[in-house]
């Protein structure tokens, strides 16, 4: 069962739930906005900004960032979560990966790696929503709590910097444009080899009726010498 905002209230006030640097705005009906964090990691870079000094980081194409939630979580065992972008960033054609699930027992940020495939820059700010967390209770408590690599995180995975940093490539709108270059290509060339079939198919018989025709001239000529 899905937690509605009075629910979420209620298992903060008994503290079994915890959501550090709570703000009441960013409660819905029956969801989170966690906000973002002023360290971001960029691709293009290969370096850590700090955007409580820059206030907005613009994504460019083709550009990856790693980003961290402000808000710390602790779910207890019988709570799960599952989060996503925001539909504001998705629409604009942002992509991330992370999740989508918050396992019980889980203690701190959420680490989430974000791409722009598209040909437009996205900018994004210090302490804007950047993805919403639903909460569910389980139908029995889990057998144990989250210990994985992320337990504990407050700073970015090292990992996945070195994953990140320095990536080059294709946007999608330049692979498009590339896609339809090379079918404009092969169009072209299959243009010209119906020519060439064209032109063979007429040439050849022509050649042919002129060696014949001259072939019998020699005979003849031969016959009558």
């Amino acid at each position: 069962m899905i937690l509605s905002d009075r629910d979420i209230l209620e298992e903060m006030e008994k503290g079994t739930l915890v959501i550090k640097d709570f703000a009441r705005e960013c409660l819905g009906p029956a969801s989170y906005d966690m906000r973002l964090r002023k360290h971001v990691f960029r691709s293009s870079t290969g370096k850590v900004h700090n955007l409580e000094e820059e206030q907005v980081i613009t994504i460019e194409p083709n550009e990856f960032i790693q980003v961290l939630s402000y808000e710390e979580l602790k779910l207890p065992r019988s709570i799960c979560g599952r989060f996503g972008l925001r539909s504001h960033f998705t629409r604009k054609g942002l992509i991330w990966s992370g999740g989508p699930q918050i396992d019980p027992g889980f203690e701190g940020v959420l680490s989430v790696t974000i791409y722009n495939p598209g040909s437009r820059p996205v900018p994004i700010r210090y302490l804007e929503n950047f993805c919403t967390v639903e909460f569910t209770w389980l139908k029995t408590e889990a057998s144990r709590e989250y210990s994985g690599p992320y337990q504990g995180l407050t700073s970015f995975p090292p990992n996945d910097l070195v994953f990140l940093s320095g990536y080059k490539g294709l946007t999608m709108f330049e692979l498009s444009k590339s896609l339809d270059e090379l079918e404009a290509g092969i169009e072209k060339l299959t243009n010209r080899l119906k020519y060439f079939t064209w032109a063979v198919g007429i040439v050849i018989p022509i050649m042919a009726a002129i060696l014949i025709m001259n072939t019998m001239m020699i005979f003849q000529l031969i016959r009558g010498g």
